[in-house]
């Protein structure tokens, strides 16, 4: 009978294989985990810099044409629904081409301007989870929507934070116009 020879013996135990693969999958997940959260930080920071550039075609609308776009309770969202009679994105990405080649969003919008001040006002918000620090100290009327414009901060100051005063045509408004 031949004797093994521990001398010449070659190769790792099965132990040592799934210790190796335990460890590589570990450091897998953590480096998958990373990456997601930077995807997500991502899509946050180009959330919040279209926010801001369909801010500034508003500005620029109203510079051009001394009131802001004649549009009311634009609700515009990833799936594209739209509140009957309410104006749609398209008449919004319409109303802001020669200032902003504005894409589909990335997260929902609401944007109101009245008649009643002959839409020298507007409100613009969101309330995505990618601008919660910002919604709680932007001035306007609710901490759960990132807005600008100058309707949230109206209907705050006149109405505080009293049920349905809103600044957005949807539903039971009391502070519409912003005047």
């Amino acid at each position: 009978m031949k004797q093994f020879n521990k001398k010449y013996a070659s190769g790792f135990t099965i132990l040592e294989l799934l210790v190796v693969l335990s460890i590589i999958g570990l450091l897998s997940s953590l480096t998958f985990a990373t990456l997601m959260r930077a995807r997500e930080k991502a899509r946050e920071t180009a959330a919040l810099v279209e926010f801001k550039q369909i801010q500034r075609a508003l500005e620029f609308y109203y510079q051009d044409k001394g009131y802001y776009p004649p549009l009311n309770c634009v609700l515009i969202d990833a799936v594209g629904t739209q509140p009957p009679g309410c104006n749609t994105w398209l008449e919004f990405k319409t109303a802001l081409a020669p200032y902003i080649n504005v894409p589909n969003p990335l997260v929902e919008y609401k944007y109101d301007a009245d008649s009643a001040d002959e839409y020298q006002t507007y409100g613009f918000a969101t309330y995505t989870t990618e601008f919660v620090n910002l919604a709680t100290s932007d001035g306007g009327f609710s901490a759960t929507l990132y807005e600008v414009g100058t309707q949230p901060a109206y209907c705050l100051t006149t109405y505080g934070y009293v049920q349905n005063a809103s600044w957005y045509h949807l539903g039971n408004t009391i502070c519409e116009g912003g005047n």
